[in-house]
């Protein structure tokens, strides 16, 4: 518990400032109460929201209010008696950290948030706020400067991540292996969660599991619970948790009928995002890698003739690129999968080049992020740019059309960042479960 120990000083040490600087007693995080699907007595998966998660590395459920002061941290939790449900009756280790205050009622409990917040000056943070202390909402201004705490990772946030990406690594090689056994895309997502121990709920994602041409739709979700006639390719993009925080990884693999021809492809695109991953170091400005990303996948995509008639430059400004590889080139990672949303863009870039990045920030030690290059051969996107006079004359159907099968490639690494070499979270999970080349 030491990284933790270390890691929640940190926390506590940023907390003070920020109480100091805005002149308030007090912050309160709250885990949100529970919700229903609509017109349902069916409860909702419940999720605490990344800023308690960040305090605290274990789903405690709805109404956890955590109250936050220079010195001290005590969580204000409802814990009642109950024949439904099964109530925790204690916390992990990571409690002795804190003071606790269990209520079994929930008048019980907000009579005792009103009797140690009513005399400070006090904000709060998360969802579903308590009406009687909905005046004091941190304005969007507090919120992002909280945000902010998650942009830099600590030892404990970087370990618990590597363990995320040994369970999820160790998911993507079994669900490979069972490859061979042409089981369909549904079955393929069972084994996954079988490997992981994690039911599909606790997931930081659904799990993208898609053949052939199912590839090419950037977020697939359907799991067909047919296998198909015909195996051209299989893209996996699956994670996994740990402590809270996550592991994001994406793979494609040619299938067994696949020709020697996407080979190469999967071989030059894993090849791309090697050389991305080399040039992700502190000073380095994100959008800097997204232009080098469009200028790798550009050079492929003539080099093979998908592209005919038009220099590199010109296909880049153009958006002719962007028809194969419409997504940004990755994005912040941690206790959400697209982690701090609310500072990751650090201005508003009007220029489509940068339509879809997630991150405009230039790089620090330690961030943790994605590298995420894609090729696609999508019927959607294919068919706009057809009817895009400045780009249909560029585009050579003969060579595309027979991959609209394949669908696409994407291979993703979670890395962090230093001033030198980053360190591939992903890679070192692969190579400690035994599988150093996948």
């Amino acid at each position: 518990m030491s990284l933790y120990q270390d890691h929640l000083n940190t926390l506590h040490a940023k907390a003070a400032d920020f109480l100091a600087s805005e002149q308030l007693d007090a912050l309160v995080l709250t885990s949100g109460i529970p919700h229903f699907y609509y017109d349902d007595d069916i409860e909702i998966p419940h999720k605490m929201p990344a800023s308690l998660r960040h305090w605290i590395p274990e789903n405690i459920g709805a109404h956890q209010y955590l109250v936050i002061t220079k010195d001290a941290r005590t969580l204000y939790s409802h814990r009642p008696k109950d024949f439904w449900l099964k109530v925790k009756e204690s916390f992990g280790p990571w409690s002795d950290a804190f003071t606790l205050e269990p209520h079994e009622s929930l008048e019980g409990l907000f009579a005792a948030l009103n009797n140690a917040t009513q005399t400070q000056k006090t904000i709060w943070l998360g969802p579903d706020v308590p009406d009687e202390f909905a005046h004091n909402i941190a304005t969007q201004t507090q919120k992002m400067a909280i945000d902010s705490w998650r942009l830099i990772k600590t030892e404990f946030e970087i370990e618990c991540m590597k363990l995320a990406s040994i369970r999820a690594a160790s998911a993507h090689v079994a669900v490979r292996e069972s490859l061979s056994e042409y089981i369909s895309e549904f079955q393929m997502n069972l084994d996954y969660l079988d490997v992981t121990g994690l039911r599909e709920s606790e997931l930081p994602y659904g799990n993208i599991i898609a053949y052939n041409d199912h590839g090419s739709i950037l977020h697939y979700q359907d799991l067909d619970q047919t296998p198909p006639a015909v195996l051209n390719s299989f893209l996996i993009d699956a994670g996994a948790v740990y402590d809270g925080y996550i592991a994001d990884i994406t793979r494609t693999h040619p299938g067994e009928d696949a020709d020697p021809f996407f080979i190469t492809l999967l071989k030059r695109m894993r090849a791309i995002k090697l050389a991305l991953i080399d040039e992700c170091k502190a000073g380095v400005s994100y959008m800097d890698i997204h232009r080098y990303a469009l200028k790798l996948i550009g050079e492929l995509l003539i080099e093979h003739q998908f592209i005919v008639n038009i220099e590199l430059a010109d296909a880049v400004d153009k958006g002719i690129v962007r028809v194969f590889f419409p997504h940004g080139i990755g994005h912040l990672l941690g206790l959400n999968t697209h982690d701090t949303p609310s500072i990751a863009k650090s201005l508003k870039e009007s220029n489509e080049t940068f339509k879809t990045l997630r991150l405009t920030q230039s790089l620090q030690n330690n961030m943790v992020l994605t590298i995420e290059p894609g090729i696609y051969f999508n019927d959607t996107l294919i068919t706009q740019a057809l009817e895009n006079p400045e780009i249909a004359p560029h585009l050579n159907l003969e060579r595309i059309n027979p991959m609209m099968s394949y669908g696409g490639i994407r291979d993703e690494d979670n890395i962090v960042i230093c001033d030198d070499q980053p360190r591939n979270l992903t890679a070192e999970a692969f190579a400690e479960i035994g599988a150093p080349n996948f």
